[in-house]
């Protein structure tokens, strides 16, 4: 559910998808149509929503457009205590709330603790993220060789959030392991390969072994 527009609504939908594969998006809906029709969450499990909806029944959590610091795990374990806990759904969102803090506290603290400001603030990572911008923009002409259509702005906009977002991640060594790469990989052979070779060149610029199937995650912000 998202307030600010299907744009927004897509760009979290496929942040979810590339990091939690095993949900399935039923829909995507303002908060406007589900007052009018109260009926699109007669088969939804779970909502995950930008803005607070007010008397809701069903397990739901509230988070960023952007999925932001902390917000992914959140999104797991309130989804978790749906299933297992005997929780009223209202509850959900802050048992969530109240599990993940600790958690997150304890990551500042020992990133603080290795580094300093050094690694709290990291000189190299931000470099790089100008560095993998400038390579973006050679990345979009390419797939887009006659110019961006005009309903084409969003998905450019989410190739270029999540790869600037998976540089420190591609760092740290964490990938995301798809389930639809070799689905994808045959519908779109061109596009696979325009965004592998953009990779492998990020790859030898990060000295950090970036997997081919990394490639599927920036695939789905073009297709959809």
């Amino acid at each position: 559910v998202c307030n600010t527009g299907r744009s927004a609504s897509k760009l979290l939908a496929t942040r979810l998808i590339n990091n939690l594969p095993n949900i399935h998006i039923v829909s995507m809906n303002s908060l406007f149509n589900i007052q009018n029709d109260p009926s699109i969450l007669d088969n939804v499990d779970f909502i995950i929503s930008t803005i607070p909806i007010p008397n809701i029944e069903k397990p739901h959590i509230v988070i960023s457009p952007l999925l932001q610091k902390g917000e992914l795990e959140r999104v797991r374990e309130s989804i978790w205590l749906s299933k297992n806990e005997k929780l009223p759904a209202a509850s959900v969102d802050k048992a969530a709330t109240t599990l993940v803090e600790p958690y997150l506290r304890y990551q500042d603290a020992d990133q603080f603790l290795k580094g300093g400001f050094e690694n709290a603030l990291p000189y190299q990572t931000m470099t790089l993220l100008g560095e993998a911008s400038m390579d973006l923009f050679d990345l979009i002409s390419r797939l887009y060789p006659k110019g961006i259509p005009a309903n084409k702005y969003s998905n450019v906009s989410g190739i270029f959030a999540h790869v600037l977002m998976s540089v420190p991640r591609w760092q740290r060594g964490e990938f995301i392991e798809p389930f639809d790469y070799e689905n994808l990989s045959e519908q779109y052979p061109e596009e696979c390969r325009i965004i592998s070779e953009y990779l492998d060149t990020q790859s030898k610029k990060f000295s950090v072994f970036i997997p081919e199937a990394e490639m599927i995650a920036i695939l789905r912000y073009y297709i959809y």
